[in-house]
């Protein structure tokens, strides 16, 4: 091999491992899932390949999205705190991740916190309606958003990003998306910040899931995006533990 092209694969390896970055938790949190940032997409967004490991996840009620949140974590948090079968305790990560069908605000949401040290170590069972979840290496589009609990302002921004993947012919998961709610646990020191939201890659490199010929137009969902802040936005409804169901009926 000659020396020129010697040259050319290191410069081509050192791009690569430039280009791909470790992760970082967000605004200084010390616990989350370990990802690399593959490639800015977008300028305000960027595809990621997150490892495999072990998530704690439950049903969460399709509710408010703030009591979404305080239930799951308030739930999850005691599967941290030594509510399982070993009576082990964990420490707590970020973000809660909740997952919905931005099609069927109605269908049960899942909420789920990453557990540090599940693809190495051992874990704890945990007590029913929790369960633990072995997910295997994900690719995700994620853009980062602000703090806001407005619902209306989160399914804005959920939308204009499926629009824009479309724009950019980018295939993805057009029934789930992911919200990473950086603010949860919530500790002595407010989070100040971005939430996340994420949609996810397909795993082949084949076809796209969902073919282009079946995604939605850009402008429809450039439409559907807008639509989002002419909705009233969801009342106030505190989450009290002794009030709430711990089970939620099956659909």
């Amino acid at each position: 091999m000659s020396l020129r092209s010697i040259c050319l694969l290191a410069a081509v390896a050192l791009a690569f491992i430039a280009n791909c970055e470790a992760s970082s938790c967000p605004g200084g949190r010390s616990t989350c899932p370990t990802y690399e940032r593959v490639h800015t997409l977008l300028p305000d967004a960027e595809l990621r390949r997150y490892n495999g490991g072990i998530w704690v996840s439950r049903d969460a009620p399709p509710d408010t999205f703030t009591y979404t949140c305080e239930y799951s974590n308030f739930y999850l948090g005691d599967y941290f705190r030594g509510l399982n079968y070993e009576e082990r305790h964990f420490n707590l990560t970020t973000p809660l991740l909740i997952t919905l069908d931005v099609w069927n605000m109605r269908a049960k949401r899942e909420a789920s916190f990453f557990v540090q040290g599940g693809t190495t170590g051992r874990v704890a069972p945990p007590m029913f309606p929790t369960s633990l979840v072995t997910e295997p290496e994900r690719w995700y589009y994620v853009r980062q958003m602000d703090q806001t609990m407005d619902f209306t302002k989160i399914m804005h921004a959920t939308f204009k990003l499926m629009a824009d993947l479309v724009v950019e012919r980018q295939p993805f998961d057009q029934n789930k998306i992911h919200i990473a709610m950086y603010n949860y646990p919530k500790g002595k020191k407010p989070f100040t910040g971005p939430n996340e939201i994420w949609i996810e890659k397909p795993k082949t490199s084949g076809p796209p899931m969902n073919g282009f010929e079946d995604m939605m137009p850009a402008e429809e969902l450039y439409a559907i995006a807008d639509s989002w802040l002419y909705m009233e936005k969801e009342p106030e409804k505190p989450f009290i533990p002794e009030l709430a169901a711990t089970t939620l009926p099956a659909q």
